[in-house]
């Protein structure tokens, strides 16, 4: 990522921001919630090692994994031009799941 996205992402206070820049100006994010999470922490996180990085992460230093993908998924879900490749997929997966849980329960 190029310097100049970098030093907007670290700019960003909000999570939501955040990922909304990033969806919006790397489409890569897109469809990879790992690559999303990772590139948020990196922006986040001032740790030279991973032992830092795992105690940052412990004393709640860095952005919830959690809240970066709901953050994301909404985002998705009220822009469809934020959306990814794998957008409509997922969908269309979680109406069969839905579909086959429904038939297991009666």
């Amino acid at each position: 990522m190029c310097h100049k996205h970098q030093i907007m992402l670290e700019s960003i206070i909000k999570v939501k921001d955040k990922v909304e820049y990033l969806l919006s100006n790397k489409p890569i994010f897109r469809d990879d919630d790992n690559k999303l999470i990772a590139k948020i922490w990196h922006s986040e996180t001032q740790s030279k090692s991973l032992i830092e990085f795992l105690i940052e992460f412990g004393d709640h230093k860095l952005s919830s994994p959690e809240a970066i993908r709901r953050a994301r998924q909404k985002l998705q879900e009220e822009n469809p031009q934020l959306r990814g490749r794998l957008y409509a997929k997922r969908h269309k997966n979680a109406a069969k799941t839905k579909a086959n849980i429904n038939y297991v329960n009666y």
